[in-house]
């Protein structure tokens, strides 16, 4: 069984006491989890192929950049390894032609060159290699003597690489400038994320003609480490791009879904050109992103976070630390602070300062050193620094400007509660009085950073999402207007992923990786990448807020099946198999029709039931797929025989059998309801190959591959098999026909094949 622990068992409890009911409507009050979006924001995969890349790929200068500070990682599997001696009396190692490094030692490995058989990626685990003289005597990577297991080393190239390395292949940022963190979600040590910049990443950085690109910062060489940029381009933000992003517009095919919902989207045009520009975080331009009614969104800055626990917020300890500026006679220093706590902050809030030109907050940033974090009275304190200017320490999310669209419709507490501060006319979201300082922690990556209240930001730097053409125009990033759009629709959640979740699932989109393998020696946590949907429906039920809607969904999934016994093929494309779910746990407390209708229009669905392709008699010359028509029927709506209201079955008085509720013949009508079905073009922004289109969109309907309407059919085609009905649309066989348009013959009395029905 799956569901909470006993605290939440007791929680729902004291909640709801013993009313069953009231815990049924909070639940279904809750948003749906949809598990395809889980899987899209914790698949941040490399660009694995060099043949087809489903989207955009970071560049070294991109906020949430993913870098590393190990020598060796998974895509190297394969590649010749060349060791020399190196300047100053290091250890070179070159790995397909280009520098990878420059080590103190790297003992155990000779100097010549090796294939690179296995890399576990983290600083110290394991990477195997294959000497080429070992190669020569016959030992391979799989089997033989000769292979040398070696730590995989922190990246090093010494005190001045540059000369060393192509040009502008390695950037330097001072700590000020960038905000680095760490990555703690992986098997390994080493990684780290930039998640913003504070000053500009210059404009030559690069990468060399193998992809690389280093930066030292703090002491530490790191590489990039390249990984796709999906975008959002669900069915209310389709092809969400900014105005300045080198992604392609994922333009879903136009269908019964997303029809409605499709806009004219000048970004994915190619008339219009953007240059960078400043854009300042002040209330113009906040506000401006609720007024913009063609790209509505919901940013806010954050007031009233809560400070947590002493030895998790205290100033003193290593990390940053917030100071809010208190002006006038509102300064009130706190007393009792140690002094040489106290002197240590004084200088640091100077030195900061200094270097910081934000007019709300100056951000600190304490070794520990000369500064004591069991010292409770500093938690909040409101302190005088050397100048005498006056600061009050305060959450370190505080007054930070963050983007709460997706928040609105996550909150537990509903939208509104999110929503009515940009109704109001604010741009401040004040975080409730009742909230604890860790639901802050727990849900702070919905609502996505943009920078501090005050500052100023590269209109490149946003995301894609706020890069509008209306805030363009007003920052003067607009080098040439849009003079025309593109149709764009989306797919139900389609999300963009979140590079700080890391690589927790596999995104199977190198046609060359047909096994998998590289994909799963690339993930953050080795699993079978082959298990990865039912992996994330597993996660999601496992730790979904909305558990009802979640059983609920897993009963419906075990009724209304596809199986990858027969679609073994498909395990490869997870996003299909997860699009698939969704349907259940979108419509768990809604309408059976509308399930009836998605999963027969899912893609999966027709290659299971094998009528994916079936086509009309006047197109194929041959008669149209009747699995599905039967198993419809049979299996997902009314099965095989009537039943009375107390679900025993209805007995023909004149056989003494069960009557049935279907005959031959209504599943030969109903298999001409079920042709034209066949998958939609492939596209980008999708997890998946280039292989046999869009598995995650409904199926198109191609009019051609349809049945002619009934007199066309009698005037043009030969006689329907056993019954020799002619039936429009999904009529079934006792459907009313109304003011005439259809009427039925008995067979008895059918026309001629080449007469019209009358």
């Amino acid at each position: 069984a799956f569901g909470g622990a006993a605290a939440d068992v007791d929680a729902v409890a004291a909640a709801h006491g013993d009313d069953v009911g009231a815990w049924v409507r909070a639940q279904q009050a809750l948003p749906a989890t949809s598990v395809r979006a889980y899987y899209r924001r914790r698949a941040n995969a490399r660009p694995l192929s060099k043949l087809y890349v489903p989207a955009a790929v970071t560049s070294p200068c991109d906020v949430n950049s993913r870098w590393h500070n190990y020598v060796f990682q998974s895509t190297d599997e394969g590649e010749q390894l060349a060791v020399s001696n190196g300047a100053g009396g290091r250890t070179e190692l070159r790995i397909d032609g280009a520098l990878r490094a420059e080590l103190t030692a790297f003992d155990g490995v000779a100097l010549g060159t090796h294939t690179i058989c296995n890399v576990l990626e983290g600083v110290g685990r394991q990477v195997r290699l294959l000497p080429a003289a070992a190669a020569a005597s016959g030992t391979t990577c799989a089997a033989g003597a000769g292979r040398v297991n070696v730590p995989n080393p922190a990246l090093d190239f010494g005190a001045s690489p540059r000369a060393r390395l192509p040009a502008n292949t390695l950037q330097t940022p001072a700590v000020a400038d960038i905000v680095v963190q760490p990555h703690t979600n992986a098997a390994g040590t080493g990684a780290v994320f930039v998640t913003a910049r504070n000053v500009p990443c210059p404009a030559s950085v690069t990468e060399d003609a193998n992809g690389n690109s280093f930066m030292r910062y703090d002491g530490k060489y790191y590489r990039h480490d390249r990984r796709l940029k999906f975008v959002t381009n669900t069915l209310t933000e389709p092809s969400l791009i900014g105005a300045a992003s080198d992604a392609q517009c994922p333009l879903a095919a136009p269908n019964y879904q997303n029809r409605a919902q499709c806009v004219l989207r000048a970004a994915c045009s190619n008339a219009a050109s953007f240059d960078d520009a400043p854009v300042l975080l002040d209330d113009d331009t906040i506000r401006g992103w609720y007024t913009d009614a063609a790209a509505r969104r919901f940013v806010y800055v954050m007031n009233g976070l809560k400070l947590g626990a002493l030895a998790e917020y205290s100033p003193c300890v290593s990390g940053r630390s917030r100071w809010k500026r208190v002006f006038g006679t509102a300064c009130s220093p706190t007393t009792g602070i140690d002094a040489t706590t106290l002197a240590t902050v004084r200088a640091a809030l100077a030195a900061a300062k200094a270097a910081d030109t934000n007019p709300h907050m100056v951000d600190v940033t304490l070794s520990g050193a000369q500064c004591d974090e069991t010292d409770a009275a500093l938690l909040g304190a409101t302190v005088r620094d050397t100048d005498n200017d006056c600061f009050t320490h305060v959450h370190a999310d505080e007054l930070s400007v963050r983007d709460a669209t997706r928040w609105v419709n996550e909150h537990p507490g509903g939208a509104q509660r999110i929503r009515k501060w940009g109704e109001m006319g604010s741009i401040n979201l004040v975080y409730a009085s009742s909230h604890s300082a860790a639901r802050w922690e727990d849900n702070k990556s919905k609502l996505p950073a943009i920078g501090r209240y005050g500052d100023e930001v590269s209109f490149n730097a946003l995301r894609t999402e706020l890069q509008t053409i209306a805030l363009a125009v007003r920052v003067g990033a607009l080098r040439s207007a849009p003079t025309d759009g593109v149709q764009a629709c989306g797919s139900r959640n389609e999300v963009a992923n979140e590079p700080l979740l890391g690589e927790q699932y596999a995104s199977f989109h190198d046609p060359d990786d047909v096994s998998g393998t590289a994909i799963q020696d690339s993930m953050d946590w080795l699993h079978r990448a082959r298990e990865t949907f039912r992996y994330v429906i597993d996660n999601v039920h496992l730790t979904a807020p909305d558990e009802l809607r979640q059983r609920t969904a897993w009963t419906l999934a075990n009724w209304l099946v596809i199986s990858t016994n027969d679609l073994s093929g498909f395990t490869t494309r997870p996003e299909a198999f997860l699009t698939f779910h969704d349907i259940f746990v979108r419509h768990a407390f809604g309408n059976y029709i509308d399930i009836l209708r998605d999963i027969s229009y899912h893609p999966l669905m027709g290659y299971y039931l094998t009528y994916r392709g079936s086509r009309s008699y006047a197109e194929a010359g041959s008669f149209a797929d009747e699995n599905y028509a039967r198993e419809i029927m049979q299996l997902f709506s009314v099965g095989l025989v009537k039943l009375n209201d107390d679900g025993t079955p209805i007995i023909d008085p004149s056989t003494g059998e069960a009557e049935a509720t279907y005959d031959n013949d209504d599943i030969v009508d109903f298999a001409r309801a079920w042709t034209g079905f066949d998958v939609q073009r492939q596209r980008t922004n999708l997890h998946d190959q280039p292989r046999t289109g869009a598995l995650t969109e409904p199926a198109g309907h191609p009019p051609a591959r349809r049945p002619l309407p009934p007199l066309a059919a009698r005037r043009s085609g030969p006689t329907p098999p056993r019954g020799g009905r002619a039936v429009s649309g999904t009529l079934p066989k006792r459907a009313r026909a109304l003011h005439g348009r259809l009427r039925r013959c008995s067979p008895a009395a059918r026309p001629a094949p080449q007469a019209p029905v009358r």
